[in-house]
Order: structure tokens, then C-alpha cells, then sequence
């Protein structure tokens, strides 16, 4: 009877089980995690930063908590997010792991511990219509998906409307991705209100700043 109380438990929660994968909080969170666990983060891309490389994420109160400037000349499609804007601290590494691909893979890694903290997939030719990428666990396997919403096909053409994201987890929404209109630049808010400890907050932001600088960048292709 306990046995099958616990399967059922398992079905219904959809979070079941995820507390051990690699991209769930960890007590070794070091300088990364201690700065980025806020519930609600904002960020900012300056509308006449060079090409629109740079990004300034801030706490509720306003503080800086985390930076990055995109490089342009990189044979492998990488960035690093700083705790500050004079790059002295360097916080996590977003590095795709080919030069080139279809589904290509990015492995996001604390600086200081070098833990791997999850992976970023991408979805070939799906994201062009609708930003959309999986989230891999530790055994490189999906356990969540980051989605764009709202009118994205649109915003291909549009890029002055508002985008809207969803950070979705075994099937449970657990944080939002929403642009704030804003003259002089671009700002998000990324809320994880919801997250209940089901993703790592280091693993929340790498994944936001990801998915906006290479929407910036398909803007300016555009």
C-alpha cells in the first residue's frame, strides 16, 4: 500500500524526482547562486550598446548582480556573465559545444566550482518561428523547455512588440520571461515566483541572458 501511495504521489507532481538532477538548487551554489537567487530579476539591453552586445541584470532593489558583454570574433559561439560591469568576476560560461549544427547543444558552468549547472538545446528550425529550447539534465536528458509566447511570428517581422516566455519544468510552469516597453532600451523581467526550488537560479538567468542576446542577434541580421 505505502508503495503504491508513493507512485501515485509521483504521477501527480510533476516535479517529482527532480530535486537530484544538476540544474536543481545546491547548498555549493558559491558567489553565482548567492547573487542571482532573487525571486524577480530584471534586465536590461541598452538600445545603442555596440550591436546590442551588452546586458545588466539587477536585484528587486536595484543592484547590479550580474553583467555580459557578447563577443563579437569567437569561432565557438560563447559568452561569460561577470557579477560586474568591469569584468572582474567572472560568474558562469555559456559555451556551445561545436562550432556549427542543427540542435546545437550549450553547456552552462559555474566559473569558480566548474560544475556543469544544465545544457541548453536548441530546436533547429522551430525556433525560427518561436524561440524554443530544451533543458537537459546531468544525463543530458529534457526535463524542461523555455518557450516563447504570445505573438512570436510576429516579432519576427515587429520587433518593436513586447516578447513573453515561459520556463517550463516536467511539464509545470515555473518562471516568465516579460518585456517592459522602455524608450532608450530594452528591459525583462524574469520572474521565478513560482520556481518552489525546482530550478537552479544560476541555471534561470544563463538561460534568459541566452535567449535574449540571440534574439538581439536575429535582429540585427534581420
Amino acid at each position: 500500500m505505502e508503495t503504491k501511495l508513493g507512485e501515485a504521489k509521483a504521477q501527480t507532481n510533476p516535479l517529482a524526482g527532480f530535486r537530484e538532477q544538476s540544474m536543481v538548487l545546491r547548498p555549493e551554489w558559491g558567489a553565482a547562486g548567492a547573487r542571482l537567487a532573487h525571486p524577480i530579476l530584471v534586465l536590461k539591453r541598452p538600445w545603442f550598446s555596440l550591436l546590442g552586445r551588452k546586458m545588466f541584470v539587477y536585484a528587486p532593489n536595484g543592484a547590479l548582480v550580474a553583467y555580459v558583454k557578447r563577443p563579437i570574433f569567437k569561432l565557438k559561439d560563447e559568452f561569460t556573465i561577470y557579477a560586474d560591469e568591469g569584468e572582474t568576476e567572472p560568474l558562469l560560461l555559456v559555451k556551445a559545444r561545436s562550432i556549427i549544427g542543427i540542435n546545437m547543444s550549450y553547456d552552462v558552468t559555474d566559473c569558480a566550482s566548474g560544475q556543469r549547472v544544465g545544457t541548453i538545446r536548441g530546436r533547429g528550425l522551430e525556433s525560427l518561428f518561436r524561440d524554443t529550447y530544451d533543458l537537459l539534465d546531468e544525463r543530458e536528458q529534457p526535463v524542461g523547455v523555455f518557450v516563447e509566447t504570445g505573438h512570436a511570428l510576429l516579432r519576427r517581422l515587429f520587433p518593436f512588440l513586447l516578447g513573453e516566455w515561459n520556463i517550463e519544468v516536467r511539464g509545470a510552469k515555473i518562471g516568465r520571461v516579460e518585456q517592459v516597453w522602455r524608450w532608450l532600451e530594452k528591459e525583462f523581467v524574469l520572474d521565478l515566483t513560482a520556481n518552489h526550488n525546482a530550478i537552479d537560479p544560476r541555471f534561470a538567468v544563463a538561460l534568459t541572458v541566452f535567449a535574449l542576446i540571440r534574439e538581439s542577434r536575429r535582429e540585427q541580421n534581420g
